[in-house]
């Protein structure tokens, strides 16, 4: 089975998440990273990160 291909999209709607902790996109992003270096030690090869799409406060 070949790695999935993961694009990863993270975002925040106001400037104010962008300066918190939690929720902020250096979370998000060391979340899913986690999350995936996760999966492949319960799947070899689960799959790999290949890119991030990030909003950085905007709000729709």
């Amino acid at each position: 089975m070949k790695p999935l291909k993961i694009g990863v999209y993270i975002r925040v709607s106001t400037d104010d998440q962008v300066n918190q902790h939690e929720g902020s996109l250096d979370s998000q992003k060391y979340r899913i990273k986690e999350f995936v270096k996760y999966k492949n030690t319960q799947q070899k090869g689960w799959g790999d990160i290949v890119d991030y799409y990030v909003e950085e406060g905007v709000s729709a």
